[in-house]
């Protein structure tokens, strides 16, 4: 019986773990954009009470105060939407890496395994050369005695 080949079990495992690097790769780009999203979005905020604070000082129409209000009531909302889907991506991120772990770990006990079939096909190898070796030298002996 044909000893069964891992190295195509490995490539494909290889495979895997190269998609979960991609998975894990993009994932992160999202959160980071995320992030820097919600970073001007928190400054533009922040200038827009700024603003705010500043024309009320100085005074305003009632129409304008609306406006502004408006404005800032949509601010953050946007603000809290935006920390919503960052903790999706920050969790999503989290299940990539899981992912990748565990596909890594699959890949490098395949390995290991591969490694040990080797060696035990090397180790048989050896030994039925080792016996063709002894019947070579007892053949002879024979001979020689005769």
């Amino acid at each position: 019986m044909k000893p069964f080949k891992l190295q195509a079990v490995l490539d494909h495992r290889q495979r895997l773990e190269d998609m979960a690097q991609q998975k894990l790769s993009q994932a992160r780009m999202v959160e980071e954009a995320l992030d820097e999203e919600h970073t001007t979005a928190q400054k533009q905020l922040n200038d827009l009470c700024i603003e705010y604070e500043q024309r009320q000082s100085k005074g305003m129409h009632s129409h304008e105060f609306m406006l502004y209000e408006n404005r800032i009531e949509h601010q953050r909302n946007h603000i809290t939407q935006l920390v919503w889907a960052r903790k999706k991506a920050q969790d999503f991120v989290h299940e990539c890496r899981e992912e990748l772990t565990g596909a890594s770990r699959n890949k490098h006990l395949l390995a290991k395994l591969k490694e040990k079939n080797f060696a035990e096909q090397e180790q048989e190898l050896k030994h039925k050369e080792m016996i063709e070796l002894d019947e070579m030298t007892i053949l002879r002996q024979f001979e020689e005695d005769l």
